[in-house]
């Protein structure tokens, strides 16, 4: 009987067992480069990843300013600000012990290699601020309402030129908390998870137009903290969604 108990558990823990190392070092941590069409991941908890200018000196103590973030899905998509006062923060220890990004709410942005993306998976791990009203945590600045942004209480999406697609899901949000949230886009479908939970219950609309992310902490500048944030250029689904987002949920602790 305990043999049969220990192989239920066994069965039931088997996605969790591919994010974690071997008690015994078998198997190495499942990672994110793992799923094909990963496009760009910018991950704050990172700091060699981290650089206090153009990619030579990393972060080091809490507050230094992020001139460069590098991409670590090996397409070379970095995120930068040659403008030290328009640079976010490194933060050290906000949540299960990891470092974010802060953005000041003011000008604080980096941009990354654009993209055009129809069909889409993004996550994002993100701290709302005490009081936000309209500010994207990522965006494209050339290209008016082209963006992915949160406020006290909703996540909002939107791509093309116009306001052609939205996603608005209220009341999912709770300010000075981190959440893990997740928007996909499939044959112009759109769905929304915050925190492992289904929130598409918004208004949708959809003309088919690609949507065009270049950069961070902006639209409208974003005042809280990003942690996590990655792109595929496919629609995640099925047993890779579950895995990526037990991923993250394990890394950040966030529910």
């Amino acid at each position: 009987m305990i043999h049969n108990f220990r192989g239920t558990l066994r069965n039931s823990h088997a996605t969790l067992q591919q994010l974690m190392l071997s008690s015994y070092g078998a198997a190495p941590a499942w990672v994110p480069t793992d799923l094909a069409d990963l496009e760009v991941w910018f991950d704050f908890s990172d700091p060699t990843t981290m650089f206090t200018d153009a990619g030579s000196t990393p972060v080091v103590s809490d507050g230094d300013l992020i001139y460069q973030i590098n991409d670590k899905s090996g397409n070379g998509k970095n995120a930068s600000q040659s403008t030290e006062a328009n640079r976010p923060a490194y933060k050290t220890n906000i949540q299960n012990a990891l470092s974010m990004g802060l953005g000041d709410g003011s000008n604080d942005c980096m941009d990354f290699t654009d993209l055009s993306l129809v069909d889409f998976y993004c996550l994002a791990v993100i701290k709302t601020p005490a009081s936000i009203s309209y500010d994207g945590w990522v965006s494209k600045s050339t290209i008016s309402f082209n963006y992915l942004r949160s406020n006290s209480s909703e996540v909002s999406y939107m791509s093309g030129n116009s306001n052609d697609l939205a996603l608005t899901l209220a009341g999912v949000l709770s300010t000075s908390t981190v959440h893990l949230v997740e928007v996909r886009r499939s044959s112009n479908d759109m769905k929304c998870w915050v925190d492992g939970v289904d929130q598409t219950n918004g208004t949708k609309t959809d003309d088919g137009s690609a949507w065009e992310p270049g950069m961070l902490f902006t639209y409208g500048y974003w005042p809280g903290h990003i942690g996590e944030f990655l792109i595929y250029s496919s629609a995640v689904s099925g047993d890779d969604l579950a895995v990526i987002r037990a991923w993250a949920n394990a890394k950040w602790s966030v529910y």
